[in-house]
């Protein structure tokens, strides 16, 4: 289900969807007409609800359902939690952090090394910028420390209070983070087995705090992104990178941090010495951004694999 409250997604569809009413038209348009009345309560509700910054009560119950991430590896670790928010909630987070991410792209305020829930990137373009690094190292015979990242859990653990910081700073409207923390910090959480729903639960505390926003939610794409994106401005202060030049040495390219949602890479390299350096030098330029990278990404919540 869409929907812990069973008022689930194929409500809203059918508000949506083609009817067989078209032979008689006294009956489609009365159908209709019920429709657009239900459609605008519907909407309405939703309004008020970010008008007034009130998270519905149905909104603060949230589905956990585990699945496999390796077949037969029943593992804690290596179970992949997915919530099950109600649907008319998740609609909110979804369009109204899409618009987010979709006017900080047009304003250039998102890192361009960042490519995952931003319009127009894909999760190709990454792996071609990584050849075209390996192709360059190859003909200029340069030397290049390729490494690559992925966070673990990175939904899941996100801090709703830096998320509501950076969604601000990137545009978001304060009733929508509002309303999005407060659900979280309200919620309970129950367990979905083939048995059925668990009746215990568990919430949030000061003792035992609940961070994320995890895998389900429409808005933690562009959460992560926003993060991300702060994160590789901050990485790019200090660390090292790999830069490229023309035979010229008219055109300099500097790369620090490519990623595509929480798998990341970066590169390091000594590209104007004449000759090649001991292979220590290159891996001590390379222990220093993982460095880097990992203390920076543990500051956020996050953590490496």
């Amino acid at each position: 289900s869409t929907s812990p409250s069973g008022f689930h997604l194929t409500h809203s569809k059918a508000l949506l969807a083609p009817h067989d009413l078209e032979d008689n038209k006294t009956l489609a348009a009365a159908f209709e007409d019920r429709r657009e009345k239900m459609k605008e309560w519907q909407v309405r509700l939703l309004n008020q609800a970010i008008l007034h910054r009130h998270p519905l009560d149905r909104w603060k119950t949230i589905v956990n359902v585990m699945i496999l991430k390796e077949p037969g590896n029943h593992k804690i670790h290596r179970l992949r939690v997915i919530h099950l928010y109600e649907h008319d909630y998740n609609l909110i987070l979804a369009v109204k952090f899409r618009q987010m991410i979709s006017n900080a792209a047009r304003q250039q305020l998102l890192h361009p090394g960042q490519f995952g829930a931003v319009p127009g990137r894909d999760a190709i373009l990454p792996t071609v910028l990584e050849e075209l690094q390996y192709e360059i190292c190859r003909a200029s015979k340069r030397p290049l420390v390729h490494m690559d990242y992925d966070a673990t859990a990175c939904y899941d653990r996100i801090i709703m209070n830096v998320a509501s910081l950076s969604s601000r700073s990137f545009g978001q409207h304060r009733n929508i983070v509002f309303i999005n923390a407060q659900t979280l910090h309200q919620a309970k959480y129950l367990l979905k087995t083939q048995l059925g729903i668990s009746e215990e639960s568990y919430s949030h505390s000061d003792i035992f705090p609940l961070h994320g926003c995890g895998q389900g939610a429409g808005n933690s794409p562009a959460i992560w992104c926003v993060i991300s994106s702060i994160l590789f401005d901050a990485y790019e202060e200090h660390a090292n990178g790999a830069t490229f030049y023309s035979p010229d040495l008219t055109v300099c390219a500097k790369v620090y941090m490519i990623g595509f949602v929480d798998d990341t890479s970066g590169s390091t390299n000594d590209f104007l010495q004449p000759e090649q350096q001991h292979p220590s030098h290159y891996e001590n330029l390379a222990k220093e951004d993982a460095q880097h990278w990992n203390d920076i990404l543990q500051l956020s919540g996050g953590a490496l694999e």
